[in-house]
């Protein structure tokens, strides 16, 4: 009677078993490599979008500076940078403003000098700043504008040549999140096109 009551499986087989339906079992359905490869993903979506909430990208406004005589200040000659009248209210003195001055590519960097106080029309910026003729065509409306001092890139010619000269220019008037410049992000995060 004592083989009665024994077991036909082996204790160790027993034990295994029972271990077995404690530890948990993933579904077949995710691999465990496919598994850990979406976390890692997850995981790099989420600090590239912390990244691009913090990187903050230049907002420039673009223009035209011509090279006048100097003012008041005893200046051989300085730039009349004319912006787009949208531009006024977030110019500010000491802005940074890079003058395309020679081949494509090269820059000059410059900061601002002064803001005038409201817009100026065409004509009106002719006459305050004495504006060669053949700049006229160049400004057709109402502008905003500032001024800079202005040094010719090399020491061969004098300030005074170049007085008359047009560039192309670009003022920065601030600063975005990356993440604002995202197409149906921005919007949500209160940033204009």
């Amino acid at each position: 009677m004592a083989d009665a009551n024994r077991s036909i499986f082996r204790a160790e087989a027993l034990r295994r078993h029972a271990q077995g339906r404690e530890r948990g079992v993933l579904p077949r359905v995710i691999a465990p490599r496919t598994f850990v490869f979406l976390w890692l993903l997850a995981g790099l979506s989420g600090a590239m979008g912390v990244l691009a909430w913090a990187t903050e990208v230049p907002e420039y406004v673009s223009g035209l500076a011509v090279v006048a005589r100097g003012g008041e200040g005893g200046e051989s000659s300085r730039l009349v940078v004319v912006l787009p009248a949208e531009a006024h209210p977030r110019l500010r003195v000491g802005q940074e403003l890079l003058l395309e001055s020679g081949p494509p590519g090269e820059r000059m960097a410059l900061a601002l000098t002064a803001v005038e106080p409201g817009l100026l029309g065409p004509e009106a910026t002719h006459e305050r700043f004495g504006l060669r003729p053949g700049v006229a065509p160049l400004v057709t409306r109402p502008s905003a504008i500032a001024l800079a001092a202005f040094a010719p890139p090399g020491r061969e010619v004098s300030a005074r040549e170049y007085v008359g000269s047009s560039y192309s220019v670009r003022v920065r008037v601030g600063s975005r999140r990356l993440l604002s410049r995202v197409p149906f992000v921005g919007p949500l995060l209160g940033a204009s096109p």
